[in-house]
């Protein structure tokens, strides 16, 4: 594990993503590279070279995956060199995973990890809600960013009409091994990714199949409905606090459960969420 004597960093962020030198790869490069390791499918970019998708070794570097519980194909990188772990989670979430791949956690000397959500007022509502609103209207849209929907449409296990915008990203999950509840289309009851962010008035970026359908009730599932005022700001007639991404509680029990001492943040709330770990729990918190 980590030394007295404060060794190079293991990785680094430089202007193609976040480089490991001593293994000459990158992890999530934002740029084509020689040799790409990707934590998602969301991630990846064309034009790369190798890409890493299984465990390597890199001389003295040895590099591992395993679950984050994001999504098929997602998964956190483990980087060990002599004296040193780190763990880089991509995007994660401690929710139950309806394909079967929770969240492993892992031990590190250094975490790297996203805080999207990373404010004490982000803690996800019991999507077992979301069940009882579609049961009480047989005619209604479930707007969902397109992950989140299709996790939404294999755990909540009721007949749903898939908006068309999320039958390519259903059928590469399916490809990588998940099993995907069909798209039901008699059913009066859609699920659909969310319009644009904020939309003047009900149905005004909404998608194909919702759109024009004023009778229809609409409700948002976003991180974001958490804070007053989204629901009503885009015409939702409901709003569903839950993200696909980690919530405040996820986040501090990630850290904790990593033994981690140093902290590397990302993300819209890294800043305020790198400060607590600073100030509140004693750790070396910094954002990347």
């Amino acid at each position: 594990m980590l030394t007295s004597e404060r060794m190079p960093d293991l990785l680094t962020r430089d202007q193609d993503g976040l480089f490991c030198a001593a293994g000459g790869f990158h992890i999530d490069p934002v740029r084509p590279v020689p040799v790409a390791i990707f934590t998602g499918e969301h991630r990846r970019v064309p034009g790369y070279g190798t890409i890493i998708e299984g465990p390597r070794a890199f001389g003295e570097v040895l590099v591992s995956m395993h679950p984050s519980g994001f999504a098929p194909g997602s998964v956190q990188v483990r980087v060990e060199a002599p004296g040193e772990v780190w763990v880089v989670t991509g995007d994660f979430t401690r929710a139950r995973d309806p394909f079967g791949h929770d969240f492993e956690s892992v031990t590190c000397d250094v975490l790297v990890l996203p805080a999207r959500f990373g404010l004490p007022i982000f803690r996800w509502e019991d999507a077992g809600e979301i069940g009882v609103w579609l049961d009480a209207h047989e005619a209604c849209s479930l707007h969902a960013s397109p992950v989140l929907a299709l996790r939404l449409q294999a755990e909540l296990g009721r007949p749903l009409r898939r908006d068309p915008a999320l039958e390519a990203l259903a059928r590469r999950w399916e490809e990588l091994g998940a099993k995907l509840p069909p798209s039901d289309p008699s059913s009066k009851r859609i699920l659909a990714p969310h319009p644009n962010p904020q939309p003047a008035a009900r149905g005004e970026g909404a998608s194909p199949t919702s759109r024009g359908e004023g009778a229809r009730r609409r409700a948002i599932v976003a991180g974001a409905a958490r804070i007053r005022g989204t629901r009503r700001r885009q015409s939702y007639d409901r709003g569903f606090g839950i993200s696909e991404h980690a919530d405040w509680p996820m986040l501090l029990r990630t850290v904790e459960e990593s033994g981690a001492r140093r902290v590397l943040v990302e993300g819209e709330h890294a800043a305020p969420f790198a400060r607590f770990l600073a100030e509140e729990r004693g750790l070396q918190g910094s954002v990347l």
